[in-house]
């Protein structure tokens, strides 16, 4: 029977290149990534992206389907993929995005323990991020759409932009793009030139890793 629902992507900081693509019928998806977070998992997942669709079971199972080869296990909706290769998918389905909903009404329950400990397994596993190593020139523009204004801020050293007139990180300016006071991994945000700056983050440092 159709049903509407949330069709999310995750991923977890002790799981790298996996992600999980589910569904929850319920109105929010902050209590279904709840229960995800058991004591057999060391850190909180991130919602990566999140669609309301109108049969949220029939586009699930399109998915897995879609991407049935590089599930990791038939009995468990883990995939070794990119997020990037699901989103478009998703984007012609969608009734609405909600990604950064979720994630403000996640970062709230957070507890600032959970964070450090996600933050700290990011960092050792990938390095940090910098603008000339992934191509991207200063006086760049970089765009955040969030909702239904396109903010946009200027590359201005390697590691720096600048929003308002003012020098700052990246994950600083969504912080105020999104008025809120915790942080949150600005990559999934910003585009460069059509491209997600996640997308181009992964392309960069994965080709390092591998080297």
């Amino acid at each position: 029977m159709k049903e509407e629902g949330i069709v999310y992507v995750l991923s977890n900081e002790a799981m790298p290149g996996l992600i999980k693509i589910g569904l929850t019928t319920r109105n929010e998806l902050q209590s279904r990534i709840n229960e995800l977070y058991t004591t057999s998992v060391p850190v909180p997942f991130t919602c990566e992206y999140a669609s309301r669709v109108d049969d949220c079971a029939k586009v699930e199972q399109a998915l897995h389907q879609a991407f049935s080869t590089d599930r990791i296990n038939p009995n468990r909706e883990f995939f070794r993929m990119s997020v990037e290769r699901v989103i478009p998918i998703l984007k012609l389905v969608e009734k609405e995005e909600i990604t950064a909903t979720v994630r403000k009404d996640i970062d709230k329950d957070i507890s600032e323990t959970d964070r450090q400990a996600s933050n700290n397994l990011k960092k050792q596993r990938r390095p940090p991020l910098n603008f000339v190593e992934m191509n991207i020139p200063m006086g760049a523009e970089l765009l955040c759409p969030y909702e239904e204004t396109d903010y946009k801020v200027i590359v201005c050293t390697p590691r720096k932009v600048k929003f308002n007139d003012e020098e700052t990180s990246l994950t600083a300016a969504l912080r105020k793009i999104m008025n809120i006071t915790w942080n949150v991994q600005p990559t999934p945000y910003f585009y460069y030139n059509g491209r997600l700056l996640s997308e181009i983050y992964n392309e960069t440092y994965t080709s390092v890793d591998e080297e």
